[in-house]
């Protein structure tokens, strides 16, 4: 897709589906586009936020995959002895007096598949969350583009979230630019690209929004972090290089999963402007390359 900034500079911004990345091109003097070049994508330097209601989330995934496996296949405390005897065996890499190990990893899964499940039930939920949202995505784009006529395949997993984004789309009735959905920015200051959900008008206002279908917690009644503004701040940066334009707020909504009511939360609701947020991410983004930039050196040292 190719961008014209305010200065007449052209860049060609394409995402790679494979190395599931960006590559951009600058419009030369003569014409021509540049060598495309890899360019990290804006969710990259959001490493540096931290995010305390993950370890929770973790851990409560993993007790209640244990749990399940439990209740279907109870453990013995014999069981349970004889497990840290080999786990300690297979940590250390202990050897028999020939040199081959006690316990080795092959034979330390087989015998004890609910360990890697429980130590992996993060991951799993974590694809299966993402699964849901890269679908919900696409059907809110393909909804909107359509003027709100083509509905996607529904299935009794998507039904919930999907009728969480009618209620909505029926209170809020976001009107997208004829660009406005999952619309790529690119950076020509700090050189990140990345992708928007929403760019228009909504409550009155020109904004970007972001989808999101994060689950909800007691920690996190509303799958809402302010994490998502730092990001939204990033694509507000990027559109104002482009346009000479702030927009007027930023939005993220979340649609829950279970099918209760969407939750949607403005920047301006706590005090912050999109240029907070967009210097928000810029912070980010100078930590998250110094980080980098000194972590290196030391390994290289």
């Amino acid at each position: 897709m190719i961008l014209t900034f305010p200065t007449g500079q052209e860049v060609d911004v394409v995402f790679d589906e494979v190395a599931h990345s960006y590559v951009v091109a600058h419009r030369l003097a003569d014409g021509n586009l540049s060598d495309y070049r890899p360019t990290h994508g804006i969710t990259a330097p959001l490493a540096v936020v931290p995010k305390a209601y993950l370890t929770p989330w973790g851990a409560k995934v993993g007790v209640e995959a244990l749990l399940e496996y439990l209740r279907v296949n109870p453990i013995t405390p014999e069981h349970l002895e004889q497990f840290f005897i080999d786990k300690e065996a297979y940590e250390q890499n202990l050897r028999t007096d020939d040199g081959k190990p006690v316990m080795s990893y092959y034979r330390f899964a087989k015998l004890y598949p609910w360990f890697s499940k429980v130590k992996g039930a993060y991951k799993q939920k974590s694809k299966e969350g993402q699964e849901a949202g890269t679908w919900l995505h696409k059907a809110v784009e393909n909804f909107y583009r359509s003027g709100r006529k083509d509905l996607p395949i529904i299935t009794p997993e998507t039904q919930p979230v999907w009728d969480s984004f009618i209620m909505f789309d029926n209170f809020f009735k976001p009107q997208a630019d004829v660009d406005g959905l999952e619309f790529l920015v690119y950076s020509l200051l700090f050189g990140y690209s990345g992708q928007g959900d929403f760019r228009g008008t909504m409550s009155g206002k020109y904004c970007i929004g972001d989808w999101k279908t994060t689950n909800r917690s007691q920690q996190n009644q509303d799958g809402i972090s302010t994490e998502y503004f730092f990001q939204l701040g990033g694509l507000a940066q990027a559109e104002f290089e482009r346009t000479g334009k702030w927009v007027d707020d930023l939005f993220a909504a979340n649609f829950d999963k279970e099918g209760g009511e969407p939750r949607v939360a403005w920047a301006s609701e706590f005090g912050m402007s999109p240029q907070d947020c967009a210097r928000a991410y810029i912070s980010c983004f100078n930590t998250y390359h110094m980080i980098e930039t000194w972590d290196y050196k030391f390994k290289k040292r």
